[in-house]
């Protein structure tokens, strides 16, 4: 089993510039640029390079299922489960594969 926890300040995805975007982000997570939901993806994909460490930002894309549930998805099988939450000024992510 592997775990990766990650938390972040929100108020770093404010001003954000377009090439870190693209260079983190799937289309389908700019979608909504909130920073609250950039910080909970951003979080979400570290927790995910944790756990994988030669991965890439692109490897992982986050999006919610029907029942609002976040997912992490990849081009491979992946089993894992994912909780992002958010607080005041952060936003915490846990991946938990086995």
């Amino acid at each position: 089993m592997k775990i990766g926890a990650d938390i972040v300040h929100i108020s770093r995805f404010q001003n954000i510039d377009d090439f870190s975007l693209k260079k983190i982000f799937h289309p389908s997570e700019l979608e909504n640029k909130d920073p609250l939901h950039l910080a909970g993806v951003f979080a979400a994909k570290e927790c995910c390079r944790k756990i994988f460490p030669n991965s890439n930002w692109l490897d992982f894309e986050i999006k919610k299922q029907r029942n609002g549930k976040p997912a992490i998805h990849t081009k491979n099988d992946f089993k894992g489960d994912l909780s992002i939450s958010h607080d005041n000024e952060y936003a915490i992510a846990v991946v938990i594969v086995e």
